[in-house]
């Protein structure tokens, strides 16, 4: 006794769209976590860019000069070790950038996902910039005081 041919729903046609078998499916994931790792790194040359500038000898004096200004701390005088803070910022930046397109390169070249790696650097380039800055700040006397302290408390106002 013969079987007849099982069918579905739609008799013999064909079901919705081809299906990729498991080796397809990975490699197109693959293609598409290269393609916007690449992308991301690409943008990550502009933001190592910006957050090397914002660290710059010279960007960190305007900024702690402007809160000088700001928490009325008196005239800004530029710490002698400044510029060893900046200096290590900018390369803290560019080793942080090279390091984490090394490991994507080398997961990519292994098959393996790494378009992560462009988000982790940029998360800790971030930090770095904080640090650095933060460092800066730290580095005068009057800002460390000004934090221990807090802000002087205003005289009061007789009222009427």
């Amino acid at each position: 006794m013969t079987q007849p041919p099982s069918t579905g729903p739609r008799g013999k046609q064909p079901g919705p769209g081809g299906q990729f078998s498991p080796e397809e499916l990975r490699r197109l994931r693959l293609r598409g976590d290269r393609i916007m790792g690449v992308g991301l790194f690409v943008l990550g040359i502009f933001g190592t860019i910006i957050h090397m500038s914002s660290v710059t000898e010279q960007s960190l004096v305007t900024q702690v000069a402007l809160l000088y200004h700001q928490l009325d701390l008196g005239a800004y005088v530029r710490p002698a070790d400044l510029d060893l803070v900046a200096t290590a910022g900018v390369i803290a930046h560019v080793v942080n950038y090279a390091v984490w397109l090394y490991v994507a390169v080398r997961r990519w070249n292994s098959g393996k996902r790494a378009m992560w790696c462009a988000a982790v650097g940029a998360v800790i380039a971030v930090a770095i910039t904080l640090a650095v800055v933060t460092a800066a700040m730290f580095a005068h006397p009057e800002v460390i005081d000004w934090f221990a302290n807090g802000a002087p408390a205003p005289s009061p106002t007789p009222t009427q």
